[in-house]
This record gives C-alpha cells, sequence and structure tokens, in this order.
C-alpha cells in the first residue's frame, strides 16, 4: 500500500496531472521515460526507412509488398517471443530482447559502411522493433501495476508516449546523419538508454520485483 505515505515533491507535481500516491511517483516518471525513448527512436528512424525503401526501384511497389512481408514475418516472430517468454525471467528477457535490437543497430551500421543495400531488411526490422518493444513495455508496465493503480497512472505514461512520438518526428537532424549511408550509431536505439529505467522500477515500492 502507498496511499498512507507522505507525497515527495516529485509526486505533489505529477499530482497536478493525475492522482499520484506517495511512493508511487519514481516509478511513474521511469515508465513514462522509457516508452518516451523507445517511441523517439522509432519515430526518428522511420523516416530513414521510408527513405530507404522508395529510393530503390519500383520503391512504392516494393514497400506494399513489404508490409506484407511484416504480417509474415510476424507470424513467426511472435511464436518464438512467446517461447523466450514461457522459459526467461522477465530480467532476462528483458535484457535480450533489449540487446537484440540495440546488436541489430550495430550490425547495420556496419553493413552500411560497407555499401551493402538495407532497404528491405531495414524496413522490415524497422516494423518488428516498433511492434516488438511496445507490446513488451506496455506487457510490462501492466505487470507493474494492479488495475486500481493502472487507471490513475497510465494517464502519465500515455503523456510519455505521445511526447516522444512528437518530439521523434521534430528531431530530424538525427535522420539525416543516419542517412549517409544508412549509418546507423547507437543513437537511434534510444531502447538501450530506457534499460536502465526498468532494471530501476524492479525495486520500487509496491511494484513486483523483477524475476
Amino acid at each position: 500500500m502507498t496511499g498512507g505515505r507522505p507525497k515527495s515533491i516529485l509526486e505533489r507535481f505529477l499530482g497536478f496531472f493525475a492522482e499520484v500516491r506517495g511512493g508511487e511517483g519514481l516509478t511513474a516518471l521511469l515508465l513514462t521515460a522509457n516508452i518516451f525513448l523507445i517511441l523517439t527512436s522509432y519515430y526518428i528512424m522511420k523516416p530513414v526507412r521510408e527513405a530507404l525503401i522508395l529510393a530503390s526501384p519500383g520503391g512504392a511497389e516494393l514497400k506494399s509488398y513489404m508490409s506484407a512481408g511484416q504480417t509474415f514475418l510476424l507470424l513467426f516472430t511472435v511464436p518464438l517471443y512467446g517461447k523466450l517468454v514461457a522459459r526467461l525471467s522477465r530480467r532476462r528477457l528483458l535484457n535480450i530482447v533489449t540487446l537484440f535490437f540495440a546488436a541489430c543497430l550495430v550490425v547495420f551500421y556496419l553493413l552500411g559502411q560497407a555499401q551493402v543495400p538495407l532497404d528491405v531488411p531495414f524496413f522490415l526490422w524497422i516494423g518488428i522493433f516498433s511492434v516488438s518493444l511496445v507490446a513488451q513495455f506496455w506487457s510490462f508496465a501492466n505487470d507493474l501495476y494492479p488495475p486500481e493503480q493502472g487507471k490513475r497512472l497510465f494517464a502519465i505514461v500515455a503523456f510519455g508516449a505521445s511526447l516522444g512520438a512528437v518530439f521523434g518526428t521534430t528531431t530530424r537532424e538525427p535522420a539525416h546523419r543516419i542517412h549517409r549511408p544508412l549509418r546507423l550509431p547507437p543513437r537511434g536505439g534510444g531502447r538501450a538508454p530506457a534499460q536502465p529505467c526498468l532494471h530501476q522500477l524492479g525495486g520500487q515500492p509496491g511494484v513486483a520485483p523483477l524475476a
């Protein structure tokens, strides 16, 4: 129970936007920062994906095929992810998924330096990135909070999601630097800086610990 705890300055400030009780402020702020970084990174890389696929021969037609390809690819990745969920602890699962996507960015960077065409694999990868990480985040957040807390605090977290989408969309300079020729620096992976937030959340009062 956190309702009887005195509120910190942070919690009193967040109280202007939602009903935040004592001991809940830091957890809500970390979740908000986490989804902000996820969506910022996605919306920075999304225009790079569009530019690459449209610049390839038959780009517009290829893009329509790739949208179907993403759906087909999810038929394999979703069951694979389900097996990982069943076999791994929550902490280890978060680490593995995060490291996988961060490693993919390094691979794309090296392939881009070698002038390897990346239009198709990067388009497909971005689709899996957006679906997997966003779904994993909300699943994790749902595990952290019982329904009563979630109804009160998810408004703050959703604001972080909206702000990340706006910030990523308006931040054009990183996208220009990534696309020369798809030199993907680790900056594109906003998910990796967000990972310490998830570990910190496991130790917050009233929050289920990471297994």
